[in-house]
């Protein structure tokens, strides 16, 4: 609960308390290395070196691995993508995103749905000419 609680406070302590838990499988191991991600992202944002044997990018990946129906690991991974300029990787995985999240709408999705909403209304062909027709 404390690595929990210094997510917003300490972020290099709750990496610290995460990392002994980032080889776990399955949904264990999944919100492990999404939140060492956060977690590390903010980090890197901030201008800190530290862990430099791990990646944002390599813990979404393994986030993914080890539940590969989460959506909101794509979402944040393609949050983390876009503030590094990779927009075009930033896209695929918010579609990943809304397409496992068909059944339940959450925050992410709703937000993804307006972008796409409002791109597709600035630059019709951003997404292909066949998308131009599908609105």
């Amino acid at each position: 609960m404390n690595t929990l609680s210094a997510m917003s406070t300490d972020r290099e302590a709750a990496l610290n308390g995460l990392q002994p838990h980032l080889h776990r499988p399955g949904f264990a191991g999944a919100a492990a290395n999404l939140l060492a991600a956060q977690a590390l992202a903010a980090l890197r944002s901030a201008g800190s070196e530290t862990h430099s044997d791990l990646t944002p990018s390599l813990l979404f990946s393994k986030s993914a691995q080890a539940d590969s129906y989460a959506p909101l690991t794509y979402w944040h991974a393609g949050r983390y993508a876009a503030s590094q300029g990779h927009l075009e990787t930033a896209w695929l995985l918010f579609d990943q995103a809304q397409a496992l999240s068909v059944s339940v709408v959450t925050a992410p999705v709703s937000e993804a749905d307006a972008m796409t909403s409002q791109l597709r209304s600035i630059a019709p062909q951003y997404f292909g000419p066949e998308s131009a027709n599908s609105d």
